[in-house]
């Protein structure tokens, strides 16, 4: 278990509940949580991972065959097994 930073009760926050996360905790503004309710009903709130690919251009492998002049059709010359 890691460091406890208190104890806080929810509030109503329009239709929903809110918690209040103590500033020194590390959490920036806006940043996600995901909310994890373990088999005994307890709730861990831990930051979201984002995919690292998302977001990232196209990579275009046909170009880069092209401009390197790789023969992907010529026929194996030693013994490479393919």
């Amino acid at each position: 278990m890691g460091k406890i930073l208190g104890t806080y009760k929810a509030k109503m926050s329009g239709n929903s509940l809110s918690i209040a996360i103590p500033k020194d905790s590390g959490i920036k503004e806006n940043q996600e949580l995901m909310v994890i309710q373990e088999k005994n009903g307890d709730l861990l709130y831990s930051t979201s991972h984002k995919n690292p690919w998302n977001g990232m251009k196209p990579y275009d492998f046909k170009k880069d065959v092209e401009d390197f002049e790789f023969d992907l059709d010529s026929k194996a010359k030693g013994r490479e097994k393919m």
